[in-house]
């Protein structure tokens, strides 16, 4: 799989973008939520189809609007997960324990406080990015993701404009979590 150019910007992104992220790639990542290596993984795949044309044209070039694409993430369908679930943490810490049953509001917070600290971390983001290349998609089979190219039409080279890393642009810039 390709490198990752460590010398691109971080990727800002709003709070509501960010807990939509880190929601998803926590039910996504890996069976035991745990493995921020595996989440991390799935949000390169999300950035790859924000700097693909084809996807953007389709879709829109949100994260937003790639992960609730009718038919693509199944966001909604599969986890129930809305729209309005993400305008606060503790909005979308009571959306990620809905959607996975055995997982307590307390740890849902921390899961999701422990991925929006690992993908500001460029050496965790950029290692994550690079084992995922140029991969648009996944599959799992409940134990591991495959990563693929999921449409012909995608841009060549994506890998090379992964960011550094995903950080939020916290309102008065201030980090209230860690």
């Amino acid at each position: 799989m390709g490198a990752v150019a460590s010398t691109n910007a971080p990727l800002q992104v709003s709070t509501g973008n960010m807990y939509a992220l880190a929601a998803f790639c926590i039910l996504e990542g890996s069976p035991d939520l745990r493995d921020t290596h595996e989440q991390l993984k799935v949000a390169a795949v999300v950035v790859n189809r924000l700097n693909s044309s084809n996807w953007v044209r389709e879709f829109g070039s949100g994260i937003l609007d790639q992960l609730f694409a009718p038919g693509q993430f199944e966001v909604q369908p599969r986890y129930g997960l809305e729209l309005d679930d993400f305008h606060s943490l503790d909005g979308a810490t009571r959306a990620l324990a809905a959607a996975k049953h055995s997982l307590s509001e307390q740890w849902a917070r921390e899961l999701m406080i422990s991925f929006m600290r690992d993908a500001a971390d460029p050496t965790k983001y950029q290692a994550a990015a690079s084992a995922v290349g140029d991969a648009t998609g996944f599959r799992g089979n409940g134990i591991t993701n495959t990563f693929r190219q999921e449409s012909p039409w995608d841009d060549d080279n994506l890998s090379s404009k992964q960011p550094s890393s995903i950080v939020v642009d916290w309102p008065g810039g201030d980090n209230p979590f860690f």
